[in-house]
């Protein structure tokens, strides 16, 4: 309503803190009194900014329902910074799974109790969870590249090519966005193929059975529980009946019943028999045309959790087995967070002074001599905590586990480094999960970054290029999805973006040019525009024009993003806001033309991280043809910030309005502990596109919390939050507004 330069039509500094309320031309009857306004008025009405202080709340933090295994060999590489992943196989342990996912592993720990055997139960906590979709196509294709787009034409769905390869059928895709269809023909990184689907396997988290990583000092293979136990006989009617056909393989009959539909290859399928204190655990290798039977195979045993055989020769030829159950994991993709809110919303600030926090440490690589081994140090501000099953755990090289007791472990006194003693192993190498202390706890702290810039200049044409044997378009042919023009999700190639301020297309084959403005009499220290802050507001004083300044091409010249309808008057002063210099416009250029109506931004912040933000083209646009240029908002965090969390005190001041909104929680951002990592900046010169899991790192310092906070303990907060207030406004019968 009003420029930085401005009075308000009361004669107020227009402010944040101040509400305009526009009121429409109308009349009405006050008291008697016939009241007639002809004109829009405004009216100031100063914004709620009462708080009220929360002093010392313990708030639980919690990462949501976790990943429950059992039957574990070695440890895994835990924490947000690794660089390890984990694969999720659709067999298990034993079994020669295929991998049909992978994951990102933030958090592993003993359910209950130290480690006894293969039925101790462990909590595993993945994030960036991604299964495979595989599909073959009728006419192999000559040649794939790992990441290259693949798109149904009819459904829409996308992914992206798992591994490179040569006269393909059966593809693997990750990153699934959508479900293919069968008989849909495919496009190839935004080209029309031409093959068509024959057949679709889509792979759920329901159907991984183990998780394996090859990190650290030994392998790490896990079993998941198998907790969901759905019978069989409340989805069909009639008897079961396990015929063993030959060693360990059998047939499961349900005369007129239809397994189709319900039951498929590698699910796992549990039944008891009588006498045995532990169910049969059965692998499904096939389903009958009509339905009818279903081909089982043993599984390998586990000591105390599952018979693997099938049943063979307790009741000559066959058995009964109404019990039959589909077996699954508990977990459902979803279900896992890394945020926790505060029990007050719309927070001004968090105070963390007086706050400690307990973090699941990996020492890796540890040497053992005689039966024992000291811990490296804790750390700056952490301290080992006093011994409890759950907080400490030993795996060695050789992937056994060592069930650890209290009369084991010595904590120094000043709880810098823990000895274990009486080890089962007398030498070799060990890797020690640990539960320290942390205090002297930071907020970490965003930034915002007020006039971000991206050039695009690559394109889906192969005939793209400058020249008369091109389409002289000035783009670049490129294969990599979310790096072209013609992308209908085009990465921003960081993390946080908030606001999306223009996309300029380009008039011809160069860049694209902003609206520019010529200034001269600079009033700053160095008589030009190298005092002014790139991402500042620029006001003609004449015009009320506003523009964000962008760029300095030289320095007399700014390009600028408008803010508003009014254009710059040539001869007018205009003032920068922050830095405070005024100048005189001698020239203006219009630039080339604003497409910011074609897109909307999408920050694309998920539960457990933050992904590369991109623009999205709405339905209806033709794709662009010549370069674009982004300009956009985004938050980031600089190198050296050590920070352990991000809270309402990590975003800078003035940027409340920039602040997203988190649909899971139904909070603002501000108002929640987020632990989630940022994914580090996409290197533009990778051929595999943003938008792919092998892309995304968390690694660097600024961008994660390395070691997990340990869930369902208590965070000591304090913190002030904004009163919710209820005004009145009023009409006199004088015609004034009062409020």
């Amino acid at each position: 309503v009003y420029t930085s330069e401005q009075k308000t039509a009361q004669g107020n500094i227009p402010s944040d803190d101040l509400l305009a309320l526009q009121i429409s031309p109308g009349k009405a009857y006050i008291k008697g009194y016939r009241v007639q306004r002809i004109a829009t008025a405004f009216v100031d009405v100063p914004k709620p900014r009462t708080t009220k202080t929360i002093e010392q709340e313990a708030v639980t933090y919690s990462t949501g329902n976790p990943i429950f295994v059992n039957n574990i060999f070695g440890s895994p590489s835990l924490g947000i910074g690794t660089t390890a992943t984990v694969s999720l196989l659709d067999k298990r342990r034993g079994g020669g799974g295929s991998e049909i996912g992978f994951a990102r592993l933030y958090d592993f720990k003993a359910q209950s109790g130290s480690f006894v055997n293969a039925r101790t139960q462990f909590e595993t906590r993945l994030f960036d969870i991604k299964t495979f979709t595989n599909i073959k196509v009728g006419t192999a294709i000559t040649s794939l590249s790992q990441s290259d787009q693949i798109k149904g034409a009819r459904s829409g769905a996308t992914g992206f090519v798992k591994s490179t390869g040569t006269n393909v059928t059966d593809i693997s895709l990750i990153d699934v966005n959508g479900e293919f269809l069968k008989d849909e023909s495919i496009l190839i990184n935004g080209v029309q193929n031409g093959r068509i689907i024959t057949k679709v396997d889509d792979f759920k988290f329901s159907d991984v059975k183990s998780l394996k990583s090859a990190v650290g000092v030994s392998t790490f293979e896990a079993d998941l529980a198998l907790d969901r136990a759905v019978k069989l006989n409340t989805l069909t009617s009639g008897n079961f009946r396990l015929s063993n056909t030959s060693g360990n393989v059998g047939v499961i009959t349900a005369a007129g019943q239809n397994f189709a539909g319900i039951i498929t290859s590698n699910n796992i399928i549990s039944y008891t028999v009588p006498g045995e204190t532990v169910p049969r655990f059965n692998r499904i290798t096939g389903v009958s045309t009509d339905g009818d039977t279903v081909n089982v195979v043993g599984v390998t045993s586990v000591t105390g959790i599952c018979n693997g055989g099938v049943s063979d020769g307790l009741i000559p030829g066959s058995i009964d087995v109404n019990d039959l159950s589909l077996r699954s994991p508990l977990f459902k993709l979803g279900d896992n967070s890394l945020t926790t809110p505060v029990s007050r919303a719309n927070l001004e600030s968090l105070d963390v002074t007086n706050t400690t926090i307990q973090l699941r440490k990996q020492f890796s690589d540890i040497t053992v001599a005689n039966n024992q081994f000291t811990s490296p140090n804790a750390g700056a501000n952490l301290f080992f905590q006093p011994f409890d099953e759950e907080r400490y755990f030993i795996s060695y090289d050789d992937g056994s586990v060592e069930p650890l007791k209290q009369s084991q472990i010595t904590i120094a006194a000043d709880k810098k480094t823990v000895t274990f003693v009486g080890l089962s192993k007398t030498s070799g190498k060990a890797n020690l999960f640990a539960t320290v202390l942390k205090s002297k706890v930071k907020t970490k702290q965003k930034k915002l970054n007020e006039a971000n810039v991206l050039v695009v200049n690559r394109s889906v044409e192969v005939a793209s290029g400058i020249g008369t044997n091109s389409l002289n378009d000035g783009l670049t042919s490129s294969s990599v999805f979310g790096t072209r023009v013609q992308d209908s999700k085009i990465s921003l190639n960081v993390p946080d973006a908030c606001q999306l301020l223009a996309v300029i297309e380009s008039n011809d084959a160069g860049d694209p040019d902003l609206p520019a403005l010529t200034l001269t009499a600079y009033d700053g220290p160095s008589g030009n525009n190298s005092d002014l802050i790139i991402g500042e507001k620029i006001t003609g004083l004449a015009s009320n024009a506003v523009g964000l300044v962008v760029e300095k091409p030289n320095v007399t010249t700014l390009g600028i993003v408008l803010l508003n309808q009014n254009a710059f008057d040539i001869g007018e002063k205009v003032k920068l806001e922050k830095s405070g210099v005024t100048a005189s416009v001698t020239a203006t250029t219009s630039g080339d033309r604003n497409v910011i109506n074609q897109f909307e931004l999408d920050p694309n912040i998920k539960p457990t991280y933050y992904d590369f933000s991109f623009i999205e083209r709405k339905k209806g646009f033709e794709a662009p043809t010549n370069r674009l240029k982004i300009v956009f908002k985004n938050f980031f965090v600089t190198s050296d910030d050590v920070g352990d969390f991000y809270t309402a005190s990590s975003y800078p001041a003035g940027s409340e309005k920039l602040i997203p909104f988190d649909q899971n929680t139904e909070r603002f951002v501000s108002d929640l502990v987020d632990i989630r990592p940022r994914v580090a900046g996409y290197n533009t010169s990778s051929t595999i596109s943003p938008f792919n899991f092998v892309s995304r790192s968390f690694a660097s310092q600024e961008n994660n919390i390395p070691d997990p906070f340990v869930p369902d303990e208590n965070l000591i907060v304090s913190y002030d939050y904004y009163l919710p207030r209820i005004d009145k406004f009023f009409v006199t019968k004088s015609g004034e507004f009062e409020y």
